[in-house]
């Protein structure tokens, strides 16, 4: 074998992200769409051992499939066979988990497929951010993250319509253009590509916030419109497709009742 690669079938890390991707359903473009990567068969390489990635790449797909991040970022930064300082850190990190002792130890075995009738319960972490802030475009939010919400896959959607999913608990403000989805309650933002379309509501970056609102764009600028009734359009400069990219941070997949939160 290659000096850094892995053998998928004796690598607990590459067989837990494989059955965390068969779990969620998600092909490679989706993870790869999902970690904000733009390869699927570096995925399909990633996974089947083939190729070693970055801690960042790493990182990113572990959170895209609900793994734990700082774990499978050790686990790449060992394969990469730095330093020895870097070994002995990731080695620590990765020693702290049970299945990797356990094959440290040399007691692992590759577990057994779930049966195709076994239901699996998916859960997403999704971040929730200030009201208005701008998350970025990294993985995770550069902006404070206020707590972390646990959903079930099953009520966000389908999982190619969500990419690097973050929240806001919608104040007033944040609702003034767009009534219908309810102050109080809790919007999930997704920031996979989308088509404008008439219904569908975007984040926005504004003058000095992120801005939630149903949009038009002529090829230079993009409209805000305003909620039904009222005449307070906005207009931002969006010339090109480079900057309407720049300044759509994403669209609202899903808006939640905090109550049926658990």
């Amino acid at each position: 074998m290659h000096p850094g690669r892995s053998d998928s079938h004796a690598d607990p890390i590459l067989q837990r992200l494989r059955r965390s991707r068969l779990r969620l359903n998600l092909t490679f473009q989706q993870v790869a769409l999902r970690a904000g990567l733009h390869s699927a068969g570096y995925i399909f390489h990633i996974e089947n051992g083939h190729k070693v990635p970055s801690e960042d790449v790493a990182s990113r797909i572990a959170g895209a499939l609900g793994e734990d991040e700082q774990l499978v970022a050790a686990w790449a930064r060992a394969l990469q066979r730095g330093n020895l300082r870097s070994v002995l850190d990731a080695a620590e990190t990765l020693l702290a988990d049970p299945e990797l002792a356990a094959f440290a130890a040399g007691a692992w075995r590759p577990p057994a497929p779930a049966p195709d009738s076994a239901p699996a319960l998916v859960r997403w972490r999704v971040p929730v951010i200030p009201d208005g802030a701008d998350p970025g475009d990294a993985l995770r939010p550069a902006c404070e993250t206020l707590r972390v919400l646990s959903l079930a896959a099953a009520a966000l959607g389908p999982p190619e319509a969500l990419a690097r999913p973050f929240a806001y608990v919608l104040a007033a403000s944040s609702v003034r253009r767009v009534p219908h989805l309810g102050a109080g309650r809790i919007a999930v933002i997704s920031r996979a590509p989308a088509a404008i379309e008439p219904g569908r509501v975007f984040a926005v970056r504004a003058e000095r916030r992120v801005e939630l609102a149903r949009v038009m764009w002529n090829g230079r600028a993009l409209l805000m419109l305003p909620a039904p009734g009222r005449t307070d359009f906005d207009l931002v400069e969006a010339p090109g497709h480079a900057a309407l990219e720049a300044r759509i941070v994403g669209f609202v997949a899903r808006v939640l009742d905090p109550d049926r939160i658990h």
